[in-house]
């Protein structure tokens, strides 16, 4: 970061919606319904106005507001990508021959998705896929089964 915006950074003060929406106006107050824009499907927005103004913080114009406005909107888009940022490589990938392989890469799923670090989506999708392979494996060992019992049963009638 360069000086200048460095200074400018300090110098101005950090507002939040509280600042915004305080008790300085005699008009209309904090919690007022009634914001006057329109919604994209054509009614009334009708959320809580700021003091002194007709429009609710996701539709005013006022500079301070859209900047305070933006800066939620970016707090926001990173705690949503902090949720993603666990590579699904970090976790090995289980053999999906062995039951305590799979339980113990379930367990570390489990445990990124509890922790945040891990999506619930991309959690679930890795849980989905395991379940799948282990789905595919009955099938390849019911069709070993009834090839040996065949087998089996051939042997005992002799042909």
């Amino acid at each position: 970061m360069i000086e200048s915006e460095k200074s400018e950074r300090e110098e101005t003060p950090i507002l939040d919606s509280t600042d915004l929406i305080g008790d300085s106006s005699p008009s209309r107050q904090c919690g007022d319904f009634g914001c006057t824009a329109r919604t994209r499907a054509g009614g009334l927005c009708n959320a809580p106005v700021l003091n002194g103004s007709d429009l609710c913080m996701q539709h005013s114009v006022d500079p301070a507001v859209v900047k305070v406005r933006h800066e939620a909107r970016q707090r926001g888009g990173l705690t949503t990508a902090a949720k993603n940022q666990v590579s699904v490589e970090i976790i090995p990938r289980p053999n999906l021959g062995n039951a305590d392989s799979i339980r113990a890469y379930l367990e570390q799923v489990f445990r990124h998705v509890e922790a945040g670090t891990l999506s619930p989506n991309r959690g679930n999708t890795l849980f989905y896929g395991v379940n799948t392979a282990i789905r595919v494996g009955e099938l390849e060992l019911a069709t070993r089964v009834a090839a040996l019992e065949k087998a089996l049963q051939m042997r005992r009638t002799g042909a």
